[in-house]
């Protein structure tokens, strides 16, 4: 027997009720067909704040080096 469904909150949720009985081993096969476009992005397995308290910014980070100022000519 084969049973459709979807992940869901962690979950297997099948398309149409099944009865079994309780303790019925099964197996689980995934079939990636249709593949929602977060979880093709290069981002999709980042954690928010996984960095905190990790990353500091340098007290200069928004001035550019006098040599890029003199050579793009910001600076005389």
């Amino acid at each position: 027997m084969t049973y459709s469904g979807r992940i869901q909150k962690g979950q297997i949720i099948l398309d149409q009720p099944v009865r079994l009985a309780e303790g019925v081993r099964v197996e689980v096969e995934v079939i990636v067909a249709e593949r929602p476009e977060a979880l093709s992005s290069p981002c999709a397995s980042r954690i928010p704040g996984q960095f905190a308290g990790q990353i500091s910014l340098s007290s200069n980070f928004d001035t550019w080096p006098e040599e890029f100022q003199e050579a793009w000519g910001l600076k005389s």
